[in-house]
Order: structure tokens, then C-alpha cells, then sequence
């Protein structure tokens, strides 16, 4: 009897290890939480910017009818600061026609725009570009008899390239690009038999800066 029980010593000796480990094991499971990373979302980390800048046209015939005026905005921008943000943006611009009797030619128009960071290792600066689609109404103040039209609705595609730095809770960002526009006709030309165009075209270029806040 006693050498049968001296034989089942390590077998009990085993069995009880066992047990204990499979114990133990699921205890430190148990304890051990996994982190699940968040995943940034498209629409994140909203601000709100406003700028102002200088925007002439392009046309060399337009130019001379309206002057370098002055363009502001009012944008919300949303999205991953090393990689796309949204925008979505209120435009204004005020030209002179003729500073002698106040004539101006007063713009307003919303512009939505996908900014993308082209070199994300570079944070906190985020050199971009940007490329959109928006509409423009044109409003001229005239006084007697003008070519011009008093009213003018545009379509605007903006593209151009810019550079943001963040610091804290703000934004700064300057940017320069061009509006091609489509489907103008404020200033009429005369029939030219080479070409089909019966106005001025109307694509604008500008550089404006500004300061945001992080909503």
C-alpha cells in the first residue's frame, strides 16, 4: 500500500499543476484589455476659417473694364489633417467698373472643395492642394447706358495650391489659385469669325489668407 501510494505522488503532483494553470491562465487573460484603435473619421476636427485677399480677372478686355478688387470668405473645413479635408465655403468679392461715379461689380457664391495634404510627414504644416466646384452671382451697379450686364450667374470650378500650420486650438493657411468659370456672358465682344465666344470670359485668379478655430 505504501509503494502505491508513493507511485501516485507525481501524478497527483501533475494533476494539481495542471489545474493551476489552467486556472491561472484565463485569470491573466481576463486581466489583459486590447486596445481597439480608432480609426480617424472623414468629418473630423471642425474649423472655421475666414479670409480675405485680392482677385483680378484674367481676361486682358475684363481687366480693363474691372480692377484688382478685394475677395473674402467664410469656410468650414472638416476632415484628417495628413490627409483629405471637406470644405464647404461662402465667397464675396467687390470690384470697381468706375471708381469716378462708385460703379462695382459685387460678387457672391458658395464653393465646396476637397483639400488634400501632399506631404503629410511635414505636420503641423500642411502644404495642399485643392480643387472644387461652386456658383457666383454677379451684381453691377451701372449708371446710364453700359454693354455690361447688371446681373450674371456663373459656374466656378476652383483649383489652386496653399500651405496651413496649426497651432493649439488655430489655424493659419494662405492659398492661390484660379476660378475657371463657365457660362458667363456679363461683358459682351464683338463677333470675331476665328472664335465662337460672344463675352469675356470670366476665370479670375487670387490669393487670399486666413485664420480658423477649431469648433
Amino acid at each position: 500500500m505504501l509503494a502505491a501510494r508513493l507511485r501516485m505522488k507525481p501524478a497527483a503532483i501533475v494533476a494539481a499543476c495542471s489545474a493551476t494553470f489552467m486556472i491561472s491562465v484565463p485569470s491573466s487573460r481576463a486581466g489583459h484589455k486590447h486596445k481597439i484603435p480608432v480609426r480617424p473619421k472623414l468629418l473630423d476636427r471642425p474649423t472655421l476659417v475666414v479670409s480675405s485677399g485680392l482677385a483680378p480677372f484674367i481676361d486682358p478686355g475684363l481687366r480693363n473694364v474691372a480692377g484688382v478688387g478685394e475677395t473674402w470668405s467664410a469656410r468650414v473645413a472638416a476632415g484628417r489633417p495628413k490627409g483629405i479635408r471637406v470644405e464647404v465655403a461662402y465667397l464675396g468679392s467687390a470690384q470697381p467698373l468706375d471708381p469716378a461715379d462708385g460703379s462695382w461689380l459685387i460678387g457672391h457664391g458658395v464653393v465646396g472643395t476637397l483639400r488634400v495634404n501632399v506631404a503629410p510627414s511635414t505636420y503641423p504644416f500642411e502644404p495642399f492642394f485643392y480643387v472644387g466646384a461652386g456658383w457666383t452671382r454677379y451684381h453691377a451697379s451701372l449708371t446710364g447706358d453700359s454693354m455690361l450686364r447688371a446681373d450674371d450667374d456663373v459656374f466656378v470650378l476652383p483649383l489652386g495650391l496653399g500651405i496651413a500650420r496649426e497651432v493649439g486650438r488655430f489655424t493659419f493657411d494662405i492659398r492661390g489659385g484660379v476660378d475657371v468659370a463657365t457660362g458667363g456672358d456679363f461683358m459682351p465682344v464683338a463677333p470675331d469669325p476665328s472664335s465662337s465666344r460672344t463675352s469675356a470670359s470670366m476665370h479670375r485668379l487670387g490669393i487670399i489668407g486666413g485664420v480658423g478655430v477649431a469648433l
